[in-house]
């Protein structure tokens, strides 16, 4: 029985690190978010780059405080394209897919575009993503 206050506060810290410990190596293999400056070494693979774009897509779609719209994303490469996987704390919000359609496919003009219109382009994403 954890009748003193000293022995319950230990408790409440020592199981849960137990289990972080059980746990953790499922955690080594959990891909690490790279800083931004790494973002343009040639070095950079692959499999970090599309989990650095995933957590940066994921960050503009919680727009609201409280972790209601807190979201995380997953990619999956079908024969009919790439399917994007959207979870948030609740459903995500209409005006969430919407908004993250209309990154996407502003995304996929922009390497198509001039490099005089990128500018005009990127302008428009902030925006996009400050209005939401």
């Amino acid at each position: 029985p954890r009748f003193s206050p000293e022995d319950r506060l230990k408790y409440r810290f020592y199981e849960p690190l137990v289990l972080l410990h059980i746990l953790d190596p499922i955690g080594h293999q959990r891909i690490s978010p790279c800083p931004s400056e790494d973002l343009v070494t040639p070095r950079l693979e692959l499999r970090e780059l599309r989990q650095s774009f995933l957590e940066q897509l994921a960050y503009i779609c919680d727009y609201k405080m409280g972790g209601d719209t807190v979201t995380a994303m997953a990619l999956e490469a079908r024969p009919s394209g790439i399917t994007y996987w959207v979870a948030s704390n609740t459903k995500p919000s209409r005006s969430t897919i919407s908004f993250l359609r209309g990154v996407l496919d502003t995304l996929k003009s922009l390497a198509s575009s001039h490099p005089e219109h990128r500018n005009i382009i990127e302008d428009g994403i902030i925006r996009r993503c400050i209005e939401f």
